[in-house]
C-alpha cells in the first residue's frame, strides 16, 4: 500500500484542577489547569450522573481538537493551526481521525487534509481527494473494509440569465463530489451532483443573493454508507437522498421541495423544516436519526429527530424528536449520535447568525455538547467558557479501543479436545497439535480490521475482529466455530469467514464458512503457524453491491487549468452532439 506515515508532535495534558461547585442539586464542573492561554476552557453540568453514557468526548474548539473526561479534563489534545482541526472522531478501527482546515472557499466548502492517527496518537496517514479535486472538511468515512468515503466540492460556469432575470451569465455554481478511495488511496467510485441532476433555481441555498456571480448549490454535510451498501447524503438546507453506490443513480428524496415521501403523522408543512439537517445517522433499529440545524434568522430552534422510513412505499413516521427548551439557536455544524443505553449525544455546533440576514446580527451561545435520555431529559451538558468558541461536531466514544477487548484463555490444549473461550464467543476444536504445557488467549473486538488487504472486490465487513496468540504451540489444526448470538450477527448464512496469518497486517483471504442454524455458529477449519506467538486476526463480511462497468460520463472538453489548490472550477458533464472547442495548443482537460 502506498501511504504517507510520518510522526506527528502530539501534546498529552497531565496536570489539571478541576472546581467543583454544587448549585440546585446538580454537580458543575468548571476546569482549569496547565493549558496554553488559548486553550478553550469548558464548563460541565452532570444531571444525573448514573445516567451519562460510557466514553470520552470528542470535539474541538478554536484552533484545538480534543479528547475530554466528562468533567471537562483533556484526556489528549493537539493544536491545528492555522485555522481549525474539526470532525474528531474514533473510526471504525478504532483510529482517530481529524480534519485538518486550511482554507474556507466562497461555496462555503472547507479545505482540508484528513489526518488518520493510531492508538498512541502518531500521524499514520494522510489522506486527500483524488482526480485533481481537494478534500472537503464536512464528512469522512473510514468503512470496515478500509476503504474511506469523502467530500469535496467544486464549481461549474453556468449561464444563470436564463433561469434568473438578472442572473449572472458566468457564473460559478458549486456541486458536491463524494469519492471513494481504496486502501492504496485510489479513487475507485465518483459521483458529482451536476452529473444527475439538472439545475433548478430552487437548488441554490439561499445565502446570497441569486444574482451574486457564485452562488451555492448542493450543500452535502453527511455521507455515510446504508446497511444495503448505498449512500445516505445531507443535502442541507433541504432534504435527505439515498444515492445508488453501483449506478450513481438517486434512489430516493426524504423532505424539502423534491420530496417523495409522505408523512404519516405530520403535516408537510410541519415536517418540512426537519430535513435542514447537517447530520444523518442509520440506527440499528432501521431509523434514522437527524441532527436539524436552527434557521438563519435565529428564529426556530435546532432540534433532533427520528424517523421511520418505507422505502418501497415512500412513506415516513415521526418516531422521536428533542427541542430544547430554552431554544438553541444554532445555524451551521452539528451532530446526533445514539448511544447503546438509548440516549443521544448531541454536538450543537455554532450559533453566529449571519450578518444581513438577522438585524441586528447576533453571536446566540450554544452548549459545545447536550447528552438527554429518551425521555428528553438532560443528563449531562458541557459548555465552552468563551462564548466565540463553538465545536463542528460532537460525540461520545469509549476510548482506547483495548477497554472493549474480551480475551479468554485456554491452558494444556491437546488433540481431540473442544474448548470454549467463553464471552469471546468462540469455540475450538483442536485436530492436531497441541500437547504438554501451552496456551492459548482469543480477543474479541467490535471494530473493524486495521487497512484490511483483500484479492479482488474488498467485501462489506462487520465491526467485529478476532485475534488468537499462543505459547508453546507453533502450529495447530482446529475447527473454530463463532457464536452468532454473542457476535449480534445478522443473517448469517450469508456471510463468510476471513482470515489473514499476522494481526492488523497483511491480506485478508476468504475461507470456507458453514453456518449451522440449529446451533446458531459460523465455522471454518483452519491449519494455523504461529508467527512470533500470533495465529493470526478473522474477520466477517458481506458480498458488497456488484461492480459493474457502466459507460463513464464524460465531461466537456476545456484547456487544463493546471493545478488548483482549492476552489477547483470543474467542466460539467458533456452533452450528447455538442461539438467542443479548445485552444490545441494548450493541455487539454480529459475526462
Amino acid at each position: 500500500m502506498s501511504k504517507r506515515a510520518v510522526l506527528l508532535d502530539m501534546t498529552k495534558v497531565y496536570l489539571f484542577s478541576a472546581t467543583v461547585v454544587a448549585f440546585l442539586g446538580l454537580a458543575c464542573t468548571i476546569v482549569s489547569a496547565q493549558l496554553p492561554p488559548d486553550f478553550p476552557t469548558v464548563t460541565v453540568t452532570t444531571y444525573e450522573t448514573n445516567a451519562v453514557s460510557d466514553g470520552y468526548i470528542f470535539l474541538n474548539g478554536g484552533t484545538y481538537v480534543m479528547m475530554l473526561q466528562n468533567d471537562g479534563t483533556p484526556v489528549w489534545y493537539t493544536n491545528a493551526p492555522p485555522l481549525q482541526g474539526m470532525d474528531l472522531k474514533v473510526l471504525p478501527n478504532g483510529f482517530l481521525h481529524y480534519a485538518q482546515l486550511f482554507e474556507f472557499s466562497s461555496s462555503a466548502s472547507t479545505e482540508v487534509h484528513h489526518r488518520i492517527l493510531d492508538n498512541n496518537y502518531n500521524l499514520k496517514e494522510t489522506i486527500d481527494a483524488g482526480n485533481g479535486y481537494v478534500a472537503e472538511g464536512h464528512d469522512f468515512q473510514m468503512l470496515h473494509n478500509g476503504n474511506v468515503l469523502m467530500l469535496s466540492y467544486y464549481d461549474t460556469r453556468m449561464d444563470l440569465s436564463r433561469f434568473i432575470p438578472g442572473g449572472w451569465p458566468s457564473a460559478l455554481v458549486s456541486g458536491a463530489l463524494i469519492q471513494e478511495l481504496n486502501s492504496d488511496r485510489e479513487v475507485v467510485w465518483q459521483w458529482r451532483f451536476w452529473d444527475h441532476y439538472a439545475f433548478t433555481p430552487a437548488r441554490l441555498v439561499p445565502l446570497t443573493s441569486p444574482l451574486n456571480p457564485v452562488q451555492i448549490a448542493f450543500h452535502v454535510n453527511t455521507v455515510t454508507m446504508d446497511t444495503d451498501g448505498n449512500l445516505l447524503i445531507s443535502n442541507v438546507p433541504f432534504d435527505v437522498e439515498k444515492i445508488n453506490r453501483q449506478t450513481g443513480d438517486v434512489m430516493w428524496v426524504l423532505g424539502g421541495p423534491f420530496g417523495q415521501f409522505t408523512f404519516l403523522n405530520e403535516s408537510p408543512q410541519e415536517a418540512a423544516p426537519h430535513f435542514a439537517c447537517h447530520d444523518v445517522n442509520r440506527l440499528p433499529n432501521g431509523d434514522i436519526l437527524l441532527f436539524c440545524d436552527g434557521d438563519l434568522q435565529g428564529t426556530r430552534s435546532s432540534a433532533i429527530y427520528e424517523y421511520q422510513i418505507n422505502e418501497v412505499n415512500k412513506t415516513a413516521r415521526l418516531i422521536w424528536s428533542y427541542t430544547p427548551n430554552p431554544p438553541v439557536y444554532s445555524w451551521n455544524s452539528g451532530s446526533a449520535q445514539r448511544m447503546p443505553n438509548g440516549n443521544t449525544v448531541i454536538g450543537w455546533g455554532s450559533g453566529g447568525v449571519v450578518p444581513g440576514i438577522a438585524t441586528p446580527p447576533t453571536i446566540h451561545p450554544v452548549p459545545a455538547m447536550t447528552e438527554v435520555d429518551p425521555s428528553g431529559q438532560k443528563v449531562f451538558e458541557m459548555w465552552f467558557n468563551n462564548t466565540n468558541a463553538s465545536s463542528y461536531r460532537a460525540f461520545r466514544f469509549p476510548y482506547p479501543p483495548l477497554t472493549q477487548a474480551v480475551t479468554i484463555l485456554q491452558a494444556d490444549l491437546i488433540a481431540g479436545n473442544t474448548y470454549a473461550f467463553g464471552t469471546a464467543g468462540v469455540t475450538l476444536t483442536v485436530n492436531s497439535g497441541g500437547g504438554g504445557y501451552n496456551s492459548m488467549a482469543v480477543m474479541r473486538e467490535p471494530y473493524a480490521p486495521v487497512y484490511p488487504v483483500f484479492t479482488g472486490q474488498p467485501p462489506l465487513v462487520l465491526p467485529a475482529r478476532v485475534s488468537i496468540t499462543e505459547s508453546a504451540l507453533s502450529t495447530l489444526g482446529a475447527d473454530i466455530e463463532f457464536d452468532v448470538a454473542t457476535f449480534g450477527f445478522a443473517n448469517p448464512s450469508s456471510l463468510t469467514v476471513y482470515y489473514r496469518a499476522t494481526t492488523g497486517q497483511g491480506t485478508f483471504v476468504a475461507q470456507p464458512t458453514a453456518y449451522n442454524p440449529v446451533l446458531g455458529k459460523l465455522g471454518v477449519s483452519m491449519n494455523l503457524t504461529a508467527q512470533g506467538n500470533d495465529f493470526g486476526e478473522f474477520i466477517f463480511g458481506y458480498p458488497d453491491i456488484a461492480e459493474v462497468p457502466y459507460p463513464p460520463i464524460l465531461n466537456a472538453v476545456e484547456n487544463y487549468p493546471g493545478v488548483q489548490p482549492y476552489e477547483v472550477i470543474a467542466p460539467p458533464a458533456a452533452t450528447t452532439g455538442v461539438v467542443y472547442s479548445v485552444n490545441q495548443t494548450l493541455p487539454v482537460w480529459l475526462s
